[in-house]
């Protein structure tokens, strides 16, 4: 649902990693002491898995990996209840395209470290992450965990139109995500509970139920809020947002639009995402008639887009943030128009006629031929007709 998704090899390397300091990584005589003395201490057991992250994480940043292990050692069991949560956090990650916890990838080999059922998941784990498909690893015929990844790989890859034959569950993908999410309130993976309420948010969106959106919603930012999951807080009011949008709700839209562009600003995978959500703040302040507050979120988006563009990895990538780019031109040049700056907007125009013309070179250059050279031209022509004409090829 969010970012670009990430390339399978770096999943497949991060599966090795994970795998090597679980079943390679002992703890030495003067960690196996720490172990003891904190194992044994009665005030070393965390009550929940988030609270149990919550203690570590300082230590995984401060890597302070003899007490992190010493605390996992007195949680043994809300430690393997911590893995679970990580563990499909890390799928969802691939599935939807988002970003894992932070440091979750540096915890995972402790928590599985010595845990037989762990390391077992981690080699599933690893499975499925090369063919994310039914019947595949994670996404087998296990009970709670793979039994939720089965169900939430079959809802994506049917809502992208995709049918897996024979033995996938059946259902449209809402009703296998509501399967999955009751599964998940039944197993206790409040991360799981919490994607799974979002996506359901987001079918209310597409449908226009615009009522069942807060609710779902509104339970997933809670337990992010608890886990303290960027992508998620980002995440929640910008499906808040739309839904204000859809429903004209023109001033509140704009607040979460804001709120969820404030909150990508500190993540650097997420911006794309924050431009997006700058975009519709300004459209959402156009209906409100606020021609300055326009600009300057048109101006925070186009000093971001640049960025955006020159990370693109593929063709595709570049073509469609080339796009982007010249389409945040032309709503600069006429919110400038707007405000009567006449010059800057033609100024913004020839910008936007200069993103498009890359846009169509790239296209016309990845089809290769002379025939495609030419159309790529004409679209250009089409597109910006109010400039000096162009000889094509």
């Amino acid at each position: 649902m969010m970012p670009t998704a990430k390339k399978p090899r770096r999943f497949i390397a991060c599966f090795v990693r994970v795998i090597a300091v679980a079943l390679l990584l002992v703890p030495n005589a003067a960690e196996a002491r720490l172990l003891q003395e904190r194992g044994a201490s009665s005030h070393a057991q965390a009550s929940s898995p988030w609270s149990l992250w919550k203690e570590l994480v300082p230590l995984i940043r401060a890597k302070d990996i003899a007490a992190a292990r010493a605390l996992i050692a007195g949680s043994r069991q809300t430690a393997r209840l911590l893995h679970r949560e990580l563990l499909f956090d890390a799928a969802a990650a691939r599935l939807y395209g988002n970003l894992e916890l932070p440091y979750a990838l540096d915890l995972r080999p402790l928590l599985a470290e010595g845990d037989a059922e762990a390391v077992a998941l981690e080699i599933k784990f690893g499975a499925w992450i090369q063919e994310p498909k039914p019947g595949v690893g994670l996404a087998g015929k296990g009970d709670g965990l793979e039994q939720i990844i089965l169900l939430a790989t079959v809802a994506q890859l049917r809502d992208q139109g995709k049918e897996m034959g024979d033995g996938a569950p059946t259902g449209t993908p809402r009703e296998l995500v509501e399967r999955a999410l009751a599964l998940a309130e039944q197993t206790g993976i409040e991360l799981a509970v919490a994607s799974f309420s979002a996506t359901l948010s987001v079918y209310a969106l597409r449908e226009k139920r615009l009522a069942d959106i807060d609710p779902q919603i509104g339970r997933s930012e809670q337990i992010w809020r608890r886990w303290d999951h960027p992508v998620g807080l980002f995440q929640a009011p910008l499906i808040v947002a739309y839904g204000q949008f859809v429903g004209e709700k023109w001033n509140d839209a704009a607040i979460n639009f804001k709120r969820a562009a404030e909150r990508a600003k500190a993540l650097p995978a997420l911006r794309a995402e924050r431009v997006n959500a700058m975009n519709m703040l300004a459209a959402a302040r156009r209906n409100l008639g606020e021609k300055d507050g326009v600009r300057d979120a048109l101006t925070e988006a186009l000093a971001e887009q640049p960025a955006v563009l020159a990370a693109a990895g593929d063709h595709d990538t570049r073509l469609k943030q080339s796009k982007v780019l010249a389409d945040l031109q032309v709503q600069m040049a006429a919110a400038l128009s707007a405000l009567g700056r006449h010059a800057e907007a033609a100024e913004w125009y020839v910008r936007a006629a200069a993103s498009m013309f890359m846009a169509f070179t790239r296209s016309a250059r990845k089809a290769g031929s002379a025939l495609a050279r030419s159309a790529a031209c004409l679209k250009f022509i089409a597109a910006s007709s109010h400039f000096s004409p162009i000889n094509c090829p």
